[in-house]
């Protein structure tokens, strides 16, 4: 398989889910951006927190979905997302509440080999832990307990002559590892306790992107609920709600993205569906998943004579409609079905 179509493969994965479906504290996430004082050894006064926020006037009915489209989580209200990022195998979020001097870290993991809840402690090494708190210099673990199949971790960490308080739940389906944690002033436990157990509640993975690197991005139309993930360098160039989408490869790929009117049944009609807007297309395959979407790989040749592939993946949807997703990408007749969806990586 030559280049190009190694890297159309790794969007075979992509084809296709429905997802149903945004001070003085900022130096608490850029310790490093502080300013340091020099002043005579003398008496130190601590400053004190302000009295704990209301969480009767907190609703988590937000919810924020992550760029990789790995997770989502609610959005307390007084929390802005902050600090978004994805690396292969891990998705998270920050969000801060300024006025109540409070952070939430929520993420989501694939650790690549199962886990159990009984390996949750052993997982969450001094050494993951200080990653974890890189921002931080003084913190410490104050407690950890078993809660059923859940881990529950107790921090308290000093930062600028103020004490914090903090929690962490760490939970697992036996593939991903699911973690939110809340930091609090001191004074705020029983705010951090509300904000950590409707945060954790609302935490929900899309497990119909497992076998997907984490670091690749999702685009949603919000008007037809269709969602397909891409590399992180792949480009929308081309969208807006209800309306098809492009989105341009790295190197030439060509993926087009719409919602129409009318569902596959069939093979045939899954080739007559590529063949009415190439009909001197050659079909290379066909195949039907569990899920019901049509995989059709095609081949054919530009204007000039260059040799082109094809992959297009058809989903029906309800009240007949059908997603489809379109990939079109430079090589001679290349199956992009005789792949297995997870056998090749960005």
């Amino acid at each position: 398989m030559n280049n190009n179509a190694k890297r159309a493969s790794i969007i075979l994965g992509v084809f296709m889910a429905v997802v149903l479906i945004g001070s003085t504290f900022l130096q608490l996430l850029n310790p490093n951006s502080s300013t340091v004082a020099t002043v005579a050894p003398t008496q130190r006064v601590d400053p004190t927190f302000p009295a704990p926020l209301d969480t009767a006037g907190i609703t988590y009915d937000e919810m924020y979905l992550h760029p990789s489209g790995i997770f989502a989580v609610a959005q307390p209200t007084g929390y802005a997302a902050s600090q978004p990022s994805s690396q292969p195998n891990i998705a998270q979020i920050n969000m801060v509440n300024n006025e109540a001097l409070s952070v939430i870290d929520a993420f989501v993991q694939n650790p690549g080999t199962p886990v159990t809840a009984d390996d949750l402690d052993g997982y969450f090494t001094e050494e993951v832990l200080d990653q974890s708190w890189s921002n931080f210099q003084n913190w410490s673990e104050s407690t950890r307990r078993r809660n059923g199949d859940t881990l529950v971790i107790d921090f308290t960490v000093r930062f600028s002559n103020q004490d914090y308080v903090a929690r962490q739940i760490a939970s697992t389906d036996g593939e991903w590892i699911y973690v939110t944690r809340v930091l609090a002033p001191s004074n705020a436990t029983n705010f951090l306790i509300t904000v950590l157990e409707n945060v954790n509640n609302s935490m929900t993975p899309f497990k119909q992107f497992a076998g997907q690197p984490f670091n690749w991005e999702i685009y949603l139309d919000p008007a037809t609920n269709i969602a397909i993930r891409h590399p992180a360098e792949w480009l929308v160039t081309n969208s807006a709600p209800g309306s098809p989408a492009s989105i341009a490869g790295s190197n030439g790929e060509n993926l087009r993205v719409e919602t129409q009117t009318g569902n596959i049944l069939n093979d045939e009609a899954a080739e007559n569906w590529v063949l009415s807007s190439r009909p001197n297309a050659t079909i290379l395959s066909v195949v039907q998943s569990e899920s019901g979407t049509y995989t059709v790989a095609y081949a054919y040749a530009t204007a000039d004579g260059d040799p082109m592939s094809g992959f297009a993946a058809l989903m029906n949807g309800e009240n007949n409609q059908l997603y489809t997703a379109n990939l079109r990408f430079a090589g001679e007749n290349i199956d992009l079905n005789s792949y297995a969806p997870t056998a090749a990586a960005p």
